[in-house]
């Protein structure tokens, strides 16, 4: 992994973590080889999330609070366990964090919802912007072969042995 996409993942996880962040950038002066083993599991999504952020800046931040919500479902849940654990299910403290575990839920699901929408509106742009390029490219078919023909024409004219490029 380059140094350059080291750091462009350490800083997505600063953003989701700075706990996460510490450790991994901890972990790359203490262990190079374990360092790279993490960020290489982590690396999918991490990088995903890089190049998300300097493409759809809007769609990075509806992605990076779906892990931040992750982050503290995951400690609520391990919270409610050792509760539960303590004091069993039917404790003050465990129905209090049962309807905080629910309320980071129905965010998790709803932020879910809104990134899915705004990926297929993303899709739905490109599809059209491909549809007129191919409308275009139909209406001008016979224009298209002619340029295509003339510049193969030319170039035979001027460099009968050079191969031609399968692009004209």
């Amino acid at each position: 992994m380059s140094p350059e996409l080291i750091e462009r993942c350490l800083e997505v996880a600063l953003e989701i973590d700075p706990e996460l962040a510490e450790r991994l950038r901890e972990l790359s002066h203490e262990s190079p080889e374990e360092f790279e083993r993490t960020v290489r599991r982590q690396a999918r999504r991490l990088i995903g999330l890089a190049e998300l952020k300097s493409s759809d800046p809007e769609l990075y931040d509806v992605k990076l609070q779906e892990f931040r919500i992750d982050e503290e479902v995951r400690h609520t849940a391990g919270s409610l366990r050792a509760s539960i654990d303590e004091s069993g299910i039917d404790s003050p403290v465990s129905a209090g964090l049962q309807q905080k575990l629910r309320g980071l839920l129905e965010v998790r699901v709803a932020l879910s919802i809104r990134s899915r929408g705004a990926a297929i509106q993303r899709l739905e742009t490109h599809l059209e912007s491909m549809r007129e390029k191919l409308e275009e490219e139909a209406a001008n078919f016979e224009t298209t072969v002619e340029v295509r023909l003339q510049a193969i024409m030319d170039r035979l004219m001027v460099e009968p042995d050079v191969p031609l490029d399968r692009s004209e």
